[in-house]
């Protein structure tokens, strides 16, 4: 055999190897499950949690608004990294424009929650405002007892660190709880 003829062979074995572990990885990757908790009663009513989690089953297109997500519908949470992070979204906001760093921050094994603020989100912006961010810290506080309270989630997480995330009226929230 040539020189050049196994400089080129093992160039294509490697290259093979290379693209073999990159499916693997890819594969490795949990779906991304998402589900909605029933918000803990505060003043005025209670609003949902969004959940965004790792899980083994298979994901499917799912439409929300107007977005269509490859997420698993309550499928059954696998045990990530063990930590919960909190989204809080901006006035007017929903939980949907948070996927993307959903996506990243469960495929590093975390579980997301993203509670629906009353009155300054996508479907109510009635009290969108300072009435607003002064309700937003209570309003994370409920959504980390609502998953600390479910029977599916409490037993995949320590609650004893949370993190807080947020952009403009989130951003706020994440801060006053800081």
């Amino acid at each position: 055999m040539t020189r050049h003829f196994i400089l080129w062979l093992a160039t294509c074995l490697l290259a093979a190897a290379l693209a073999f572990a990159a499916q693997v990885a890819v594969a490795a990757q949990p779906s991304m499950g998402l589900t909605e908790l029933p918000g803990q009663a505060g003043p005025g009513g209670e609003e949902p949690v969004t959940v965004f989690y790792p899980t083994a089953a298979p994901a499917h297109p799912i439409k929300r608004g107007v977005f269509t997500f490859d997420l698993a519908w309550q499928a059954v949470p696998t045990r990530g990294n063990g930590r919960l992070i909190v989204v809080s979204h901006g006035s007017g906001g929903a939980p949907w424009v948070h996927v993307d760093l959903a996506r990243v921050l469960v495929n590093a094994g975390y579980v997301v929650a993203v509670p629906v603020h009353r009155a300054d989100n996508n479907q109510d912006m009635a009290d969108a405002g300072p009435e607003s961010w002064k309700r937003r810290p209570a309003e994370v506080s409920r959504a980390i007892d609502a998953l600390a309270q479910s029977a599916q989630f409490a037993p995949l997480l320590v609650l004893d660190r949370v993190g807080v995330y947020g952009g403009s009226a989130g951003g706020h929230t994440a801060l006053s709880l800081a």
